[in-house]
């Protein structure tokens, strides 16, 4: 398996149903505390406390992305194609200019789809490309594979997990 340079993470959480607001914070506080902790930042006092460091890995709403993150030209296009698969139905749309491990992706995967409230999520860790229009060209050519929980983690252990793919993840009993 190849390793880009890549800083482009983008999460789509679809509901169980559908989520009161007051789910919905608790779930998105949960989501990022989860990842922070998969970061392996939550152990760096520097980094939790400084908002320009928290930048360069923390999950952010591209909608609400605060004072220090940025939401770029690919973000803005990615967020486009997440907000459409999720429809009018209650979803979480997190971003990130950082990547997880793959054991880390396994993790996350874990924990979400362990969550009662959360029917499925959509992954993707996209390449950026130094010129502008190859990445772009990568988001107008985005595979989209639809895989169990199991089959997802399947293919992280055989490093069989692509870049540049959307994998939307259920339940195992989904698939």
């Amino acid at each position: 398996m190849k390793r880009y340079q890549t800083e482009h993470f983008y999460l789509l959480v679809h509901a169980q149903d559908h989520w009161e607001l007051k789910d919905e914070k608790q779930i998105l506080k949960e989501i990022i505390k989860e990842y922070a902790h998969l970061n392996n930042h939550s152990n760096c006092e520097i980094c939790m406390t400084c908002p320009v460091c928290q930048e360069l890995w923390n999950l952010f709403d591209p909608i609400n992305p605060g004072d220090y993150n940025t939401v770029c030209q690919a973000c803005k296009e990615i967020y486009t194609i997440f907000k459409e698969k999720g429809g009018k139905k209650s979803v979480l749309i997190l971003f990130s200019h950082d990547n997880l491990p793959h054991d880390k992706l396994k993790d996350l995967v874990e924990v979400l789809l362990n969550k009662k409230r959360i029917k499925k999520i959509s992954m993707l860790q996209l390449e950026f490309q130094k010129i502008v229009n190859r990445t772009f060209n990568i988001i107008n050519q985005l595979e989209t594979r639809k895989v169990c929980k199991s089959d997802f983690i399947n293919l992280l252990d055989r490093k069989k997990y692509e870049f540049n793919v959307n994998y939307e993840i259920s339940k195992d009993f989904y698939y």
